[in-house]
């Protein structure tokens, strides 16, 4: 199994309808830990069943060389759930441009990641 980070961040999680993706309900909550192929969140007081097809977007933290602020937009199913905590199977994943964000400025010798 590929290496786990901790990354947390807010996010937020839309509900899908099985056939042609329709977004039945959004929640917030926060990411926990990203592995291959799996993310552990965690949302408030809303539940979510399993297995549930969603979709989750956080506020990436690093920019590009430019200063563009990235949304990473992750797709799968809800295959877990611990109370509060649950696992997402990710089917497949995307890195977007923040709409409405501005670019970072960036001075000096700051490294891009």
């Amino acid at each position: 199994m590929g290496r786990s980070f901790d990354i947390k961040l807010p996010l937020e999680c839309r509900v899908l309808k099985r056939q042609g993706g329709e977004v039945l309900r959004r929640i917030r909550g926060e990411s926990r830990t990203l592995a291959n192929k799996r993310l552990k969140f965690t949302v408030g007081a809303e539940s979510l069943y399993h297995p549930c097809a969603v979709e989750v977007a956080l506020d990436w933290p690093a920019v590009l060389q430019d200063g563009t602020k990235l949304r990473l937009i992750l797709r799968g199913k809800i295959i877990s759930q611990a109370g509060s905590l649950y696992v997402m199977d990710v089917t497949k994943y995307e890195f977007r441009v923040r709409s409405g964000a501005k670019p970072v400025s960036r001075t000096g010798g700051d490294a891009a990641v």
